[in-house]
């Protein structure tokens, strides 16, 4: 593609896949954090204890992130294998 040339436009379907992606990883953004604040503040509400409370919603969120992220890349190899047949 040429420097000068302007991008191409997206068609129509590939902007609404963008924009349902997105709202699905925002929605699980929000279902992950509203689960690791249920298993971690629920512990620690009737105490003094913020700082164990962050650190467990910090060790949380990253769980679920790599668990994410593993289950991203397990599925983009299920779906090379999928192309292939």
């Amino acid at each position: 593609m040429n420097p000068s040339q302007p991008p191409r436009r997206k068609s129509a379907f590939n902007e609404e896949f963008d924009l349902m992606q997105t709202i699905q990883e925002n929605r699980m953004a929000f279902n992950a954090s509203v689960a690791c604040h249920d298993r971690c503040v629920h512990n620690y509400y009737l105490n003094d204890f913020h700082w164990r409370e962050k650190t467990c919603m910090e060790n949380c969120l990253a769980k679920i992130n790599q668990a994410t992220v593993i289950t991203n890349i397990n599925y983009g190899k299920f779906e090379d294998v999928m192309a292939k047949k």
